[in-house]
């Protein structure tokens, strides 16, 4: 009987290592050569920044930012955004204006955010004439200027971008910086119901 039960426990220990045998391999081993994969994309992309490609730098900047490619670095990130900005890029510009206008990465500075959406609002760039708009109408880095605030709203909801519409209706309910007049509001509400959620635009970006 117990050589019964010893021959019985032989094969099923047996049956268990033929079935590790067959097993996959494990998950991390597909994780690694995705990283790498990624890595050397980042290290294409850090060369044409480095040969100053302001393309690059901008997208060098949002991959330390996020991790993508490379391990997270804040410090990074600014430092390329702010090389991209300087390089006339709008949405590195807009970029650090939002830096500047939180504290994030650099120092607190309204007027630096200021300039720097002002930059990229030149260039047209819906969000960043939104949020110059922003800094006139609350009076931080510029003097306050609601009628000024109330053009670059216009300016960035003619382009299809929702905040901006919404912050265009209040004024106009309101009447700052702009005839006060309650059925233009009404219209940019309806505007701003009926867009695609998928395409609005972030501010920060």
């Amino acid at each position: 009987m117990n050589k019964q039960l010893w021959m019985c426990g032989v094969v099923s220990l047996v049956g268990i290592l033929l079935n590790a045998q067959d097993v996959s391999p494990a998950p991390s081993e597909n994780l690694k050569d995705v990283v790498g994969k990624r890595s050397q994309q980042f290290v294409e992309l850090l060369r044409r920044a480095e040969a100053c490609d302001e393309y690059a730098q901008y997208n060098v900047a949002n991959a330390y930012s996020t991790g993508t490619g490379v391990a997270k670095d804040s410090a990074e990130a600014v430092r390329w955004w702010l090389q991209s900005a300087q390089n006339g890029i709008a949405e590195a510009q807009n970029r650090m204006g939002y830096l500047y206008e939180y504290g994030l990465g650099v120092p607190q500075d309204f007027r630096e955010a200021a300039r720097y959406f002002n930059s990229a609002a030149e260039q047209k760039l819906a969000v960043a004439e939104h949020n110059l708009g922003h800094m006139y109408q609350y009076g931080q880095g510029v003097p306050r200027d609601y009628a000024r605030a109330a053009d670059l709203y216009g300016q960035a909801a003619a382009r299809g971008l929702a905040p901006a519409q919404n912050e265009l209706g209040v004024a106009y309910a309101r009447g700052a910086g702009v005839p006060q007049n309650a059925a233009s509001p009404f219209r940019l509400f309806v505007s701003l119901q009926n867009r695609e959620r998928p395409r609005r635009n972030r501010i920060s970006e």
